[in-house]
């Protein structure tokens, strides 16, 4: 993983992950960030959400049953 910063939603599920990523976008500028996860329903609002708010989204599998979500400005 890169020097980004990292947005920690392990364990948390719907709708807290989408809010504190919202959150972080809102109060965090325009810097890409990474989100760790492992709640599955999370994989369909954080796309939504990144374009809704202008940001590009790419999903990966983690290998250890969860997943990261790479956020990048558009």
């Amino acid at each position: 993983m890169s020097d980004r910063p990292v947005v920690d939603v392990r364990g948390e599920c719907c709708p807290v992950p989408a809010l504190r990523v919202e959150d972080h976008i809102k109060s965090g500028g325009r810097v890409a960030f990474t989100v760790l996860g492992d709640h599955r329903p999370t994989l369909e609002s954080l796309p939504l959400l990144a374009v809704r708010l202008g940001w590009d989204c790419e999903l990966k599998e983690d290998g250890n049953g969860g997943w990261l979500a790479e956020f990048t400005p558009r």
